[in-house]
């Protein structure tokens, strides 16, 4: 796999990089997460809406039942963080993110789910991200066992 060996090269020839950052072919593979974990290698990369893990009948089963089960409205915005986006032109605009819980993933677990999007309320397919991260969440018991890969929401939404 391509992404697995030139991190294997960057850290052989101690390249410092903050994250490998891939689309969700790569996301969707738990063998290639597992040896970027095992080389130490901070990631993001997205899932498919239909990502999903065991769950019980009344609980969220994939990222995108996860993203629903969080309500947003303007003037109650709930969990969602609004994430300023520049872009080269100078124009920006808001963008939503979630920290969210879910599955094996959570922010003292060993991966974080993140949630963005340009609108909690629909969810558009072609402006919704779905992220997973092995980077520690700043207070988590994590970042006191990594504190020089600590990476708010913001930065990770960035990468």
């Amino acid at each position: 796999m391509i992404a697995l060996a030139l991190a294997r090269e960057a850290v052989e020839a101690g390249i410092a990089f903050r994250a490998l950052v891939a689309d969700c072919l790569y996301g969707e593979d738990l063998d290639l997460r597992a040896d970027l974990q095992q080389l130490g290698c901070g990631y993001v990369l997205a899932l498919r809406p239909s990502h999903a893990w065991w769950h019980r009948v009344d609980q969220p089963g994939s990222v995108e039942e996860l993203a629903r089960s969080h309500p947003w409205q303007a003037k109650a915005p709930g969990d969602w963080v609004p994430i300023l986006w520049r872009f080269r032109d100078g124009h920006r605009d808001t963008w939503w993110a979630l920290e969210a819980e879910g599955g094996p993933c959570g922010v003292d677990q060993a991966e974080r789910l993140i949630i963005v999007t340009t609108d909690p309320a629909t969810l558009p397919e072609l402006t919704t991200w779905y992220l997973v991260t092995n980077l520690p969440a700043p207070g988590s018991c994590r970042a006191e066992e990594d504190s020089g890969h600590v990476t708010d929401l913001a930065a990770v939404v960035h990468l």
